[in-house]
Order: C-alpha cells, then structure tokens, then sequence
C-alpha cells in the first residue's frame, strides 16, 4: 500500500510522514518512509557553508539518473513519464526543467520498486507533489494541462493533503531559508514560487475529487493536530488493509472519528490493482456510458430493422412500462443503499449495513412479483380491448419486470460497495449485448418469429441473466468484514427516508417514458417507436451528466457533511462546466446529421429529426445547471427534489397530453423540452433558496469573468 502526502512546502509533510511511520510500525504494520530531497530542506551536515552536502546531492542524483537513461528499454515507462509530464507542464527555467525531470525520473523508479510491496510505503512527496512544483514554475498552468498530468501519474492508494494558514507558510519558509548553508540556497526555489504551491495544491485536489478520487485532509500545526491526523490516517490504513495483528494482551486501539463516505466507498474497493483503483473513475464511468448508449443505439437499429416501424412502437411502449414499474419496484432502494450503507460503515454498524442490504433486496423483490401480479391481473381483465400483439408484449413485459428489478438493486449494492465502474456493467453492456445476440440467433435460425414478441421474449431472458451476473458482481465484491455479521435493522429509518427517494425514482423514470407511454396509450403506436428512438438519440447529450455525477455525487456529500460551502459550489461549477462542455460536443453533430443518422434505422423513422432535434436542445440546456438532483439528494434536500419533480411530471403529462392531441409526437417533444427546461429552473431555484449555491455554468462564467475584471484592472493599474 502507497500514501502519498502532499502539499504546500512548509505545510509539515515529512514531520508527519515519519511520525506516521513510526505509529504504524508500533501498531504492527511493516511501514518503510520514503523521504524526498526537497527545496529549502537541506541533508543534514557539518561542513562549512554546506558544499559538501549540497555536492553529494547533486552527484548522487546525476549518477541516478545516468543509472537510468543508458538503460532506456528497461526504464522506458519511467523515462516516458518523465517526459510526458514535462511536455505537460514544462518549467519556463530550462535549470529547473531538466532539475524536475530527473527528480521525476528518479521518482519513478524508486515508485516501481515499491508498488507491489506488501508493505505500507509512505512518500512523503511523490507525484502530486512534482505536478504542484511543475505547475508553479510553468506560472499559467491551466486545468486541462494539470488534468492530463495527474491522468498521466501513477495514484497512490491513500491521498493526505496538508495545509496550513499562509502566514504560518510563510514564516516557517522564511525560517527555513535563513537557516540554509550558502551553497544549499541553490536548491531552494524561493518564497514566492513556494507559497504559489498552496493554490495549485488546491486546484489539484478539486481535479482529483472530480474523478472520485479519495483525499484525508490534515493538518500538523501543533502536536494536537498532528495527533488527529495520525488518528485519521491509521484508521483509514486499517479500514483498507485490516488491522495488524497484535499480540496477547496488546490493549485495543482508541476510539477514533469516522472516516468521510468518500473514503468509505474507496475502502471498499476490492480490484486487484491498487495502484490503478485511484485513476478516473469519471472518465471511466462516462466512457462505459458512451459504450453502453453505441451499443443501445446499434441494438435498436438492428430491432428496427427487423420489426419495422409498427414492431419497434410496440417494443418501445412495453419497455417504457417495463422500465418504469421496475424502477418502482425498488422502492428506491437503488438509491437509498448509496446513501446508507456508506453511512452505516463510517460510524461501523456492520449489522446495520447488512441489514439494509438484506432489506433492500428483500422489499424490492416482494414489490416487484406483486407488481408484476398485478399487472398480468389487469392486461388479462382487459384482454379484450388491447390487440393480440400488444397484450402478449405487455404480458412478457410484466414478466421482465422482477429481473430488471433485482439487476437494478445489485448493480447499486455493487456500487455502494465501491464497484462503481464494475455497477454500470450489468444493465449498460451486459443486457443489451444478451439481447443483441438472443435476436440474432432468432433470426439467423428462425426459431420463431422475428416480431415485437419475440423480441420482448428475448428481453426476457437477457434481463434474468443480466440480474443473475449482477448478482454475481455483487457477491464478488462483497466485503469480507461483513461476513457472518448478525445482521441489524433499523425499518422506519430506512423507511422514512427511502419513500422521498420513491417517489423521486417515480417520477425520473416517468419524465423520460412519459412520452412514450402516452403515445402508445392513444394508439399512436408508430410514433411511439419514432419517439422512442428520438429520445435515445437526445439521451446521448445526457451521458456526460450522468457520468460527471456518478462521482460528483459522494464528493458532494463529503464536502455538505464538512460545511464547506465555496468547495461546494466550485465543485459543482466544475461538475456543470464539464458536463456542458463534453454535451456541446455532442450535441452539435447530431443536430447538424440528424436525418442521415435516422436514416440507418429505416426511412420511416427520418420523420424523428425534428423530434430529435427539440429534445436534444432540452438535455443540453439541462447539462448547463449541472448535476442538479445528485446535488439535492446528497445535501439532504431528496423532499425539494421529489416537489420540483412532482411538479414537472404533472406538467410533462398534461403537456404531453395536449401536445399529441395537437401536433402528436412532435407536440410530446416540445412539451418534454419545455418540462426539462421548467424543471431544471425549479431546481436551480431551490438551491439557491435552500444551500445558497448558483447553478453550475452559471457561476463557472462568472467566476471567469470576475476574475478577467480583476486582471483587467490589475493591468491597468501596473
């Protein structure tokens, strides 16, 4: 296992790095620490002026690195690294450039040898570190550049991040520059360059905690503090690896505070590379997405090649009442097992945490055989007022309803459990690839007829098997701290904070069917499919959203549970920015080609563009606000959400409904795009009121532009 501190010099990394080793050897834990020349911090000696010491320094690192670049095919990564992240950010000084690359050089070699350790390794700088003093001398590092750099950089399995008052900085640098040997200044970078550290350091941790990365923030200004960080940082060292083993009579180690959520969910983790574990989980979420949504759109083209305009309507109408009664069915415990099982380890109630799990898969399997009950009773009652080919759909649709049920639930545990990219396999690949292959086969062997029927039927059985793997991941991923712990339950807890959740995963799931099921309901079952299909396409502006929350969400709470307010809303001016920017991308092409895009699906569906179009433009005007609804359910505001969603599915229904009577599908588009824009607005709204935060883009822009005044002025005034 890898810690790696980082931080502003001066901050106190290599005082708690070894006090930190030295707490865990005593605990029982083979600790090695690794100590880094830094500037400002000189070898001890006792020559005069510090030749000695400052030559040796400089020697030793030469012969290093000369060790290193004759054997380039052996040292290829390191010396590839190195120069990626120069080229990255390189160093106006041509000194300090080729001083940083063979400090980083050196770094990566001394990391390689240390990755597969079994023991705990403690850097107490390493590559978050070399990035902060790259950018400082770059002097206009940008995000995108400082992005690329830490996406470059092997991750260390726990982050601590110091800080200090910048006055204490400045005294302890200035301390530490006067006691100096003359020729040991050389290495020192200076003041000023030293405390511009501080501000990269925070940009850095805001990039990382959009990626999901999980970071101890610490202090070591006095012996109290430096306490509590240890307290912290072993507790987090003893959640991820287990406790060492103590011998007889060794008295129990004190009670200490309860780690974030964030940490929790990466303790959880169980991939095999630690070291990888810690690398973009968003930009791996978001391309699972975008895999997930090229599958969908190219498993819906060969449906709709099949089954015509007609056949692909029908489809579309089951599935939205397929889809939407499984969400029900969880009761919305898919999102309620994010929030309590993260809760519940944090404070260690193991039995609570089983208990919830337990819970969860047992409600939401009882609602969805009843919900399926109850709706094979009613297709049947009213048999015969629904055509043939609709009421067999509608009968397998029911039928899928526990499958997509039990995927949802055990996808969510997974993810609860820190599988987070592992989560999105299930009902993002894995069904779709299943029911691509199970209607190929259908075709290709004309074991029955290749219709709507045969497709729902193929639905079917792609759906118990997804759950069935879901199943699977959930089992491998289960933690082993878990295992034979009586399980504990606390119902009306759950309860009372699951049915604002309910309601919520409701109504989500029926502001994107909505459209759909009406339009099949009044018998308009061609422009189903044709709606269907549009709205799959404007779900692609979507992704980026999503992905961006997939780890926006847990930070978000981190940040709430802290009270940290301008975190906060930098972090979701990030979130919004980000998922804007890649939307807009999106958007622009299929707004350009949407008719030849449709075209591939069949001629029928071309008269979809301009429903594509209108709900398009929709999700990226929602991209604009942000992760709205993850910020709300993640700041304790679910019961504001399930109001302004209540209200917006009202309003999707009866616009929808007015709109078909008037202009049919394109009049369910419009009406869509307008509730989306509503709705967001009610959101944004509510936010501002409730935690005082601008909407996302909103306050991104004006940040830039404040912050293009202030330059502005500053020019004027030099």
């Amino acid at each position: 296992m890898i810690i790696e501190l980082f931080g502003p010099p001066g901050s106190g990394k290599t005082t708690l790095a070894l006090a930190l080793g030295q707490r865990l050897e005593r605990q029982g834990h083979a600790t090695s620490v690794i100590l880094s020349y830094r500037q400002g911090e000189p070898e001890r000696s006792s020559d005069s002026g510090g030749s000695r010491s400052a030559l040796g320094r400089a020697g030793r690192a030469f012969l290093r690195t000369l060790a290193t670049v004759f054997r380039p095919r052996k040292h290829r990564q390191e010396l590839h690294l190195a120069n990626s992240l120069i080229w990255l950010l390189p160093p106006k000084s041509p000194v300090w450039m080729l001083r940083l690359w063979q400090y980083i050089l050196r770094l990566s070699r001394c990391w390689k040898r240390n990755a597969q350790s079994s023991r705990v390794v403690i850097f107490d700088q390493a590559y978050l570190q070399a990035v902060c003093s790259l950018a400082a001398f770059t002097r206009a590092a940008n995000d995108a550049a400082l992005a690329g750099a830490l996406e470059a950089a092997p991750q260390a399995d726990l982050v601590v991040r110091l800080d200090a008052p910048c006055e204490l900085l400045e005294r302890r640098l200035r301390d530490r520059s006067e006691h100096l040997p003359r020729m040991e200044q050389f290495f020192d970078a200076g003041l000023s360059t030293s405390m511009a550290t501080g501000p990269i350091a925070d940009r850095i941790q805001g990039l990382l905690e959009q990626r999901g990365g999980s970071i101890i923030e610490v202090r070591s200004l006095d012996s109290v503090s430096l306490g509590a960080a240890l307290d912290r940082i072993e507790q987090a060292v003893e959640l991820r690896i287990g406790p060492a083993a103590k011998a007889p009579g060794d008295a129990p180690p004190p009670d200490r505070p309860a780690e974030s959520e964030p940490e929790q969910a990466a303790r959880t983790e169980k991939e095999p590379d630690l070291g990888k574990r810690m690398t973009s989980a968003s930009a791996q979420a978001f391309a699972l997405y975008v895999g997930g949504a090229v599958l969908t759109s190219l498993v819906q083209l060969q449906i709709a090649r099949l089954i015509g305009t007609d056949g692909f309507g029908i489809f579309s109408y089951v599935l939205a009442w397929t889809s939407f009664l499984s969400y029900v069915a969880t009761l919305g415990f898919h999102v309620a097992v994010l929030r309590f099982v993260p809760v519940h380890a944090a404070r260690e109630e193991w039995g609570l945490v089983r208990g919830v799990v337990l819970f969860a898969i047992g409600v939401s399997t009882v609602a969805s055989l009843i919900l399926a009950a109850i709706g094979i009773a009613v297709i049947v009652a009213v048999a015969d007022h629904i055509p043939d080919s609709k009421e067999a759909g509608l009968l397998i649709g029911m039928a899928t309803i526990p499958a997509m049920t039990m995927y949802l639930i055990s996808a969510a545990l997974v993810r609860a459990f820190g599988g987070v990219v592992t989560a999105l396999l299930p009902e993002r690949i894995a069904r779709d690839a299943l029911l691509s292959a199970l209607v190929a086969v259908m075709a290709a062997l004309a074991i029955r007829p290749v219709d709507a029927t045969g497709v729902l039927t193929a639905l079917l059985v792609s759906s118990v098997l997804t759950a069935c793997l879901a199943f699977v991941l959930m089992l491998r991923i289960w933690p082993a701290y878990l295992k034979g712990v009586r399980p504990a339950f606390s119902i009306a807890q759950w309860c009372a904070t699951v049915l604002p959740m309910t309601v919520l995963s409701l109504l989500d799931v029926l502001m994107v069917r909505t459209g759909v099921i009406l339009l099949g309901w009044l018998e308009h079952i061609r422009e189903a499919g044709i709606f269907a299909l549009g709205f799959s396409i404007a779900t692609l502006i979507l992704l980026p959203r999503v992905a961006v929350g997939t780890m926006f969400a847990p930070t978000a709470a981190d940040l709430h549970a802290r009270d940290d307010h301008a975190g906060l809303q930098r972090l979701f001016a990030r979130a919004a920015l980000l998922s804007f920017a890649v939307s807009g991308l999106l958007a622009a092409p299929l707004l350009i080609f949407m008719e030849p895009v449709l075209r591939f699906f069949g001629e029928d569906f071309v008269q979809g563009a301009q429903i594509a179009r209108l709900l398009v433009l929709g999700q990226l005007i929602a991209a604009a606000m942000g992760p709205q609804q993850h910020l709300m359910t993640m700041t304790g505001q679910e019961r504001a959400a399930a109001l302004a969603m209540a209200i917006s599915a009202a309003l999707n229904v009866a616009g929808c409904l007015i709109g078909i009577k008037l202009f049919g599908a394109v009049g369910a588009a419009l009406a869509t795009t307008l509730v989306i824009i509503v709705w967001n607005i009610i959101m944004a709204v509510s936010i501002h009121r409730r935690l005082g935060l601008l909407p996302g883009l909103a306050c991104a822009v004006s940040e830039r532009l404040r912050s293009r005044a202030v330059g502005q002025i500053a020019a004027g005034g030099s």
